[in-house]
């Protein structure tokens, strides 16, 4: 796979994501794939600020002919934001000790639907079979994702593919990055 290859796919996944949040939503949905790149892997928690700072990933692994995780990089303030301005009737009704709850689940919903895209694209373009888990939302500081994704990776070499993306709701924007991590030996 090539940069050129992941960039296509990442702008075809990310519309098809867009598509299916506007229906979901009834919102219209504005996606500004900002550009498609290589990355150090030490890079990886740099992707959305400082390495103390928590951030919002959503892990979804995949099997078939390729195997490997792809992560989805929130800031939590962002998809925070996201969520009241989409939901904000589950927001308000909500009392005040389950919202965080209530926010990392719409946003896990959401990396779904945008990781599951991606990997679509992936799989339809080049003939493969992927079979993606259900994703894991992890709440942490973006220097523990590093260690993570080195550990459950097992990486080509130290770069990865990543891509930075925007979702632009009425009222509020959603910054996030996409990361494909594929094991050795696969794709």
């Amino acid at each position: 796979m090539d940069i050129q290859f992941f960039q296509d796919c990442a702008r075809l996944g990310v519309e098809r994501a867009r598509d299916t949040v506007s229906a979901l939503t009834g919102m219209e949905c504005v996606i500004d794939l900002e550009n498609a790149y290589f990355t150090e892997v030490e890079e990886i928690p740099l992707l959305t600020g400082y390495p103390d700072e928590i951030v919002l990933s959503s892990w979804v692994s995949f099997t078939g002919q390729m195997e490997g995780q792809i992560i989805i990089l929130f800031r939590p303030d962002s998809a925070e934001s996201v969520v009241r301005s989409m939901v904000p009737q589950f927001i308000e009704d909500v009392e005040s000790e389950n919202e965080l709850e209530i926010i990392e689940s719409i946003v896990s919903e959401i990396a779904n639907i945008i990781g599951c895209s991606v990997l679509g694209a992936i799989a339809d373009k080049s003939e493969m079979v992927l079979r993606p888990s259900p994703p894991l939302l992890i709440r942490e500081m973006a220097g523990a994702i590093l260690e993570t994704a080195v550990a459950t990776s097992y990486l080509y070499n130290d770069k990865v593919f990543a891509s930075d993306v925007r979702f632009c709701f009425t009222e509020s924007d959603a910054f996030f990055e996409i990361v494909l991590l594929p094991r050795k030996g696969t794709g």
